[in-house]
This record gives structure tokens, C-alpha cells and sequence, in this order.
């Protein structure tokens, strides 16, 4: 048994009742942890000049290592028997320390300043987990490409199982994915989804490491058996070079016959949808440069789809031809924090770079900056709506407009205050209107030619990753985790129609419709969808079963009992 006083961590014999040893472990004592291994004991001793982190041997009673750094680092943790310590600074940056050893191992810069940092038994693998935004890990052995990268608004979650040997991560919205820790290969299915979201989720490996326990949407608690072994994703390709786990960016171009892949390690490949593993694993072994010397973290392609511009880890940006696969000759390199949108003007010839506080506006032809402009507050969403005006969202629920006047010069004015955090906006393919959706998930519909909003608001059922309208402009489709959601537009607002269940998306994936010859695609009654199948990427269309009418006709018991049971949700 383990108590601590003011000064004192103590040691009892539980056969006996009798204290066996006593750590002077000073004032420190009350913040002072256990080891996963039950064996050591981490102390944290921290002031405002420097910080010193002690690891005690609970079978000696001795002090094995201590190592002081300057400043209050903001987090700190040890592996499962103590052997290294990970440090994260306030300067995005984690360092990895022998710890008996008093040397420092490696040090990860991260894109984005964790919440939490985790070790893996042995220390060999730093899971990161960045608040509400996403999660990454990292192999010590392989510092410079993320073994798993995964972002998205929601309540993430991540845990090691007990050797360290697989790691469990995702959030409630799209449920909880098993990998193997040395590849960051998948294992069995997402699971556990719509599990709590106000956090404080369940989520484990069991000992035999076979079964994930989450928890559900009730608080009640899930247990899933996983496959003995990751999923095989590339049987023929011995390269690492690219490996589609599931964790690349995948986009669709909008005729739906191509799909964009923006890979780990900074390639940008551009792949004939639904052709199998077979093109995969030649391009996977004919790789003739890099797009990005790190990873991509968005992909985007223009209204015609004869552009794709994507932006990689580093804050660097590319612009391609889709024709030919090729760049363009420039690279650009952004400074500042996490590029967290990028996207093309109507016509094309510009792009927009949303950084936080910053918009940056280029000319996708020659990478020439046109304008660099500060938005005073962070920002979390942006929307052409032409080639001269693009409206940007900030946290604090500002929506402004930025404008080209006569001489080329941007301005820049406040036209809307929703009082919430504005998280996602899309303008409908003629500029008519503008759908606004808020932290609180509520979507309303502005209409641009009069400045009015409708009066008619929805409110989605989970966090919204993508929001879309049809080609004519009379249907929004809104996706969530497993989610698509039908409304129709019009001046009285948004009127929710139906809703389809899909698979969870693959990272940056966005809805498509396909030709303008497909007139169920132009009336929002079918889409294209990049998913995960087989092991591969894949482009799936779907199809509302009733497109005449809102697909919820019947006697409300019955509907309600067959809808609880669509969303998992306990009978009453």
C-alpha cells in the first residue's frame, strides 16, 4: 500500500500492517504517481524557474533518476516501468528522455500543441492527442513520418494496451479504431460508436489485447472482440513508401472518376476511382519526387477539377494539374501556426489559406502572394463566393466578407454576429446562399442576395465534417460520423428531409456528384463518397431510398423504436 503525507510517501506491508519504507520525496509528495508496473513512483517537483522529474524504485526505496529542465513544461509522463520520460513544452515540441540515463532520446515538433502525450510500454511509441482537434502517433525509431495521424472535431481518446504492442484511438463521433503500434496498420473495424460525448469515455484494450471496451451512448459499457491480425492493405507492394491505411487524405474530384490521395510521407498520387490494389501498389513503387517533405494534411480541388492544391504538415503548399498529375513550379511555405483550410476561387486562379488569425490569399498559377491578411481573432472556416469575396468564420461566431475592389486591393467587413463559434460554411454552386453551421450544430441558411437569413434552422444530431449543396442548389446535404443528412433550401430556410447511414469517410473526404449528365446527383438525391474498403480506397455512391418526400411516414411508436435502434440508442 502507497500513502503520501506533506513531505513523505510512505510504503505498508499489507500482510503485516507495518510501514516498510519511507520516501523523502519532499512537498512534492501529493502530485507524485504510480508506474503502470506498480514498481516506481514519478515525481514532478515544479516552480516558475525550472522543473525537476524524479523516478523512485518502490522495491529499494531509493531514488534511480532525476532530470531538471527549465521552466513549468506543460505535460509530462513516464512509460510503463519508468525507463523514459516525454516532456511537451509550450513550443509545440515533445522530447523523449532516457530517463536512468539523464539523455534525451529524440524530439517531436508537433503542428499543433498537445493536450496529452502517452507513452507505450517499453517507451517506444508517443501518442498525442491535440484537445478537440485530433491525434498522432510516433515511433522513436522513425521521428520523421507520424506512424498514425487522424484529425476532426470531437472528443478523442487514445490507449495503449498493456505491452504497448496495439493502441486504441478515435472519438464517439465515428467510433474507436484498433491499430498495431509498430506499423500504425489497422485491426478489425471502427467500434464504439456513438459512445458519450461529453468525454470521460470508457475505452481499454483487455490483457490478451483481443478485446476493446468502450462505452455507450448511455454510459453503459461495450466489449468488442478484435481480429487477431491488422487488416492487409497492400499484399504485392513491399515499399513503405506508401501505405493507404486508412489515415491518408483522400478527396474525390467532382466528375467522380478520380481520386486524389495525399499520403504520409508528402506524395500527392492521383488514382482512377475504384481500380483495385493493383494501381495502388504500382504507384506505390514508381515514385519520381515528393510533393511535401511531410505529411499532407489537406487536399482540395477546384470547381472543374482541373486543379488540386495541397498543403503539407510543414505549412508548405502545392498546386497540381490533375490532367497530367504534375505541380505547378512553386512551393509555397507559410509561416505561422496550423494551416487549417485551403481552397480555390471559382475560377480557380486563386487560392485561399486559412491560418487561425491569418487568411492568405495566392495566385494558383505562379504562387505569388496577392494578400497576407491578419483577422484579429482565430478563424475555423472560409467559403468562395466568386473570385473577388470570401467569407470567413472565427470562434467567436463573426462572420466577415473580404472583398477585391476596382484597383485589387482586399477589404474586409463585418456582416453577421452569431454569437457561437462558427465551425463550418458553403456557398451553393450559383452564390445564392450561404450555409452557416455553429459549434452548437445548428446550420441556418443566409441568403447572399439580400443579406436576410431564413427562419427555418436545423439542429444535426452530431458534430458536422461536411456540408455540400447540390448542383442545383435546392438540397444541402450535411455528413456527420455515420450520417447523411438531406434538407432542402429556400428562402424560409432549411427543412430536414431524410437521412442515410454511411461508413465512416476517409480523412478529407468530401461529397461529390459526379457528371452534370446524372440527374439524380444534380438534385441532391444521390452522391459519391470516398470510403475504406477491402483495405482500399474506394469511391461509393449512394442513394436516398425516397427522394420524393421525407422517407418518415408511419405511427410515431413505431418509428421511434426503429430509429432508437438505427442510432443505438436504449429503449425508454
Amino acid at each position: 500500500l502507497v500513502t503520501a503525507t506533506l513531505d513523505t510517501v510512505n510504503l505498508w506491508d499489507t500482510a503485516t500492517g507495518t510501514r516498510a519504507a519511507t520516501l523523502p520525496v519532499g512537498p512534492a509528495s501529493s502530485r507524485a504517481e504510480l508506474t503502470a508496473d506498480g514498481r516506481h513512483l514519478f515525481v514532478q517537483h515544479r516552480s516558475d524557474t525550472e522543473t525537476r522529474y524524479e523516478l523512485w524504485s518502490l522495491d529499494t526505496a531509493s531514488k534511480l533518476a532525476e532530470i531538471t529542465v527549465a521552466g513549468a513544461p506543460a505535460l509530462a509522463v513516464v512509460d510503463a516501468n519508468g525507463g523514459r520520460l516525454a516532456i511537451a513544452d509550450y513550443d509545440r515540441a515533445v522530447r523523449v528522455w532516457d530517463f536512468t540515463g539523464n539523455r534525451m532520446l529524440n524530439q517531436f515538433d508537433l503542428a499543433s500543441q498537445p493536450s496529452r502525450i502517452l507513452l507505450g510500454a517499453g517507451g517506444s511509441i508517443l501518442a498525442v492527442i491535440y484537445g478537440a482537434d485530433g491525434v498522432s502517433a510516433w515511433s522513436l525509431d522513425a521521428p520523421e513520418v507520424p506512424i498514425l495521424e487522424s484529425f476532426g472535431r470531437g472528443q478523442w481518446e487514445m490507449a495503449f494496451s498493456q505491452t504497448g504492442a496495439r493502441f486504441v484511438a478515435g472519438r464517439p463521433q465515428s467510433g474507436f479504431q484498433l491499430y498495431e503500434s509498430a506499423t500504425g496498420r489497422r485491426i478489425g473495424p471502427a467500434v464504439g460508436a456513438g459512445g458519450r460525448r461529453d468525454g470521460g469515455n470508457l475505452l481499454g484494450i483487455s490483457v490478451d489485447e483481443d478485446i476493446v471496451a468502450t462505452s455507450g451512448p448511455a454510459g453503459n459499457v461495450r466489449f468488442w472482440r478484435m481480429p487477431a491480425e491488422p487488416v492487409t492493405l497492400m499484399p504485392d507492394a513491399e515499399t513503405d513508401e506508401w501505405s493507404p491505411s486508412g489515415d491518408s487524405i483522400v478527396v474525390a474530384l467532382p466528375d467522380a472518376s478520380t481520386l486524389a490521395v495525399g499520403d504520409r510521407s508528402g506524395h500527392v498520387h492521383l488514382l482512377s476511382a475504384n481500380d483495385g490494389d493493383e494501381p495502388i501498389a504500382a504507384e506505390s513503387e514508381d515514385l519520381s519526387f515528393i510533393g511535401h517533405n511531410d505529411p499532407v494534411r489537406a487536399l482540395t480541388s477546384d470547381r472543374t477539377g482541373r486543379r488540386l492544391a495541397s498543403a503539407g504538415a510543414d505549412n508548405s503548399i502545392r498546386v497540381w494539374d490533375t490532367a497530367d498529375g504534375l505541380p505547378r513550379s512553386f512551393i509555397a511555405s507559410l509561416a505561422g501556426n496550423r494551416i487549417r483550410d485551403i481552397g480555390f476561387s471559382w475560377r480557380g486562379e486563386l487560392l485561399a489559406v486559412l491560418i487561425d488569425n491569418r487568411i492568405v490569399l495566392m495566385d494558383a498559377e505562379s504562387g505569388d502572394i496577392e494578400a497576407d491578411l491578419e483577422l484579429g481573432e482565430p478563424h475555423t472556416a472560409m467559403a468562395f463566393t466568386g473570385d473577388d469575396e470570401i467569407y470567413v468564420g472565427s470562434q467567436s461566431g463573426t462572420l466577415q466578407l473580404i472583398d477585391r475592389d476596382n484597383a485589387g486591393g482586399w477589404h474586409m467587413q463585418r456582416v453577421w454576429d452569431g454569437g457561437t463559434a462558427i465551425e463550418h460554411l458553403e456557398v451553393s454552386s450559383g452564390g445564392r446562399y450561404l450555409v452557416v453551421v455553429d459549434a452548437t450544430r445548428k446550420a441556418l441558411l443566409l441568403n447572399l442576395r439580400n443579406g436576410q437569413s431564413g427562419s427555418l434552422n436545423l439542429r444535426l444530431p452530431g458534430a458536422v465534417e461536411d456540408v455540400v449543396f447540390s448542383p442545383n442548389e435546392s438540397r444541402v446535404l450535411f455528413r456527420t460520423a455515420r450520417w447523411v443528412h438531406k434538407a432542402s433550401a429556400s428562402g424560409a430556410g432549411l427543412v430536414w428531409l431524410d437521412a442515410l447511414h454511411v461508413p465512416g469517410s476517409l480523412p478529407g473526404a468530401r461529397i461529390v456528384f459526379g457528371g452534370a449528365d446524372d440527374a439524380a446527383s444534380q438534385s441532391g438525391k444521390s452522391f459519391y463518397l470516398p470510403v475504406l474498403r477491402d483495405g482500399s480506397a474506394y469511391l461509393a455512391e449512394y442513394r436516398f431510398a425516397d427522394s420524393a418526400g421525407p422517407g418518415l411516414f408511419g405511427k410515431k411508436e413505431e418509428l421511434l423504436r426503429s430509429w432508437r435502434r438505427r442510432l443505438a440508442y436504449p429503449e425508454p
